[in-house]
């Protein structure tokens, strides 16, 4: 039996191909605020900690800097947003 080498890379080849229209526009980074505080009141922990994270997605947009998503977290001495690829620099932009 004979196997002929070229014809199956060829068939790989041809499967492997990648649609790069799916690769983000930029290279980001995650970014991770974590804030260690006295104990605060269970009942002002969230309204604390998205105050935090509408104001920092407030200063991303204002600086033109794309993300992806905002997660918060708090526990009653710490809370802390995780705000996912963060573009590094911003776009170029006429003055």
């Amino acid at each position: 039996m004979q196997l002929n080498i070229l014809d199956n890379c060829e068939l790989a080849e041809s499967e492997a191909s990648i649609d790069v229209t799916d690769e983000p526009k930029y290279n980001g980074q995650d970014f991770l605020l974590e804030i260690g505080t006295e104990e605060l009141p269970p009942k002002q922990l969230h309204n604390v900690t998205n105050a935090l994270a509408n104001n920092l997605v407030t200063s991303l947009k204002d600086l033109s800097l794309p993300y992806d998503d905002v997660k918060i977290f708090y526990t009653p001495r710490r809370f802390a947003v995780i705000i996912t690829n963060v573009a590094t620099k911003q776009e170029p932009q006429l003055l």
